[in-house]
Formats: C-alpha cells, structure tokens, sequence
C-alpha cells in the first residue's frame, strides 16, 4: 500500500501484522506511526530520499529523517529508541513503555534521556556548537520531566 500525503495533512499509520507499508511523504510533514504488533514491518520514507525503517516491535529503532521538519513516532511496546536528529530540527516523541531513549544529535553530541513511561518530549535543537547549549538543553529537559 502506497499513500500520498497532500501538504500540511496529519497522516496516522496503523501497521498491522503481517502486513507491509510504503509511506511517501513530503519533506517537512507531520507523521505518526503506531506500531502495535510484534511483526516485522518496513516504512519507507520517500523525503528526497529512500529510507527504511525495520521496527521489530520491543526491539531497537533507529530513524533518521535529514529533511523532515518535524516527526512523531508512537512505539507502544519499545525497549530502546535512538534518534538521529539533524541540527536545528524538531522531534516530538510519544513512548508509553520505553526504558530508554537514546538521542543521538548530529552536532558532533551525544544524549541520553530517561523517559517516563507515557511522557511526551519535545526535543528543539538549535544549529549551535559549544558545551554550554547542551547543558542549557538538558536542564531544560530535566525542568520539563520535574514538571510532569
């Protein structure tokens, strides 16, 4: 199954069992993927370029969308999540039972982010250098989860 998303649409896809996806979207879009079983399933990504995405439900994802503007991913039942986000970006993460998320950002950085079973995080990451950003991201996180 193929599908079209037109221009600034909000396109959830429930992938079911057995079943295999292709997703074309625009660059800079809103997608949401939910992915409730524990087959393997293949998402590709038509932004400029071909990307896939091999989601064994529980396992490890790793996604990276260099010209997407903004992405949403729901994993219900993932252990670990790692983000490659470009500088400057923004990704917006819903994990309900994750353990561990992983954001690695492309900034010559590397972050690690405990989040609370069904908490969301906004992640907005400025095209900045310098240890100071970071430190001002993460207690800005750490403020955000104290929050919750």
């Amino acid at each position: 199954m193929t599908v079209n998303i037109p221009c600034s649409k909000l396109m959830t896809v429930n992938i079911l069992c057995g079943k295999l996806m292709t997703v074309n979207i625009p660059c800079g879009k809103l997608m949401t993927v939910n992915i409730p079983c524990s087959k393997l399933m293949t998402v590709n990504i038509l932004c400029g370029k071909l990307m896939t995405v091999n989601i064994p439900c529980g396992k490890l994802m790793t996604v990276n969308i260099p010209c997407g503007k903004l992405m949403t991913v729901n994993i219900p039942c993932s252990k670990l999540m790692t983000v490659n986000i470009p500088c400057g970006k923004l990704m917006t993460v819903n994990i309900p039972c994750s353990k561990l998320m992983t954001v690695n950002i492309l900034c010559g950085k590397l972050m690690t982010v405990n989040i609370p079973c069904g908490k969301l995080m906004t992640v907005n990451i400025p095209c900045m250098e310098g240890k100071s950003i970071m430190k001002k991201l993460i207690s800005r996180m750490k403020y955000w989860f104290r929050l919750q």
